[in-house]
């Protein structure tokens, strides 16, 4: 899973039939991943973005919610049309994962 999007490094995964997953941070890099046929988007950071990426208008893609998130956001974001929900930093205490955290 990229935190970024790379169309260059996209292309190269694809050729050599890798599974990548862009990091979409914006609309212009949600359009070449579209345009790239990328059948599973990461919106990232998610926690900074505005209702400007309605996924629900997206029928063949499945995204995945990441940036900023708990097991606490699991049901807002699937409810919202994401597939997955990306729990990180704030799961981890003092390098460890910590469910008392999420």
């Amino acid at each position: 899973m990229m935190k970024f999007w790379d169309k260059d490094l996209f292309n190269y995964a694809q050729s050599k039939n890798y599974l990548l997953i862009p990091g979409i941070y914006n609309l212009k890099d949600l359009k070449e991943a579209i345009d790239l046929n990328c059948n599973i988007i990461k919106i990232y950071p998610i926690k900074s973005k505005d209702s400007s990426i309605t996924i629900l208008n997206y029928k063949n893609i499945d995204f995945i919610a990441a940036g900023g998130l708990s097991i606490n956001d699991l049901k807002t974001y699937k409810s919202l049309g994401y597939k997955a929900v990306v729990i990180g930093d704030k799961a981890i205490k003092n390098k460890k994962f910590d469910p008392k955290n999420i």
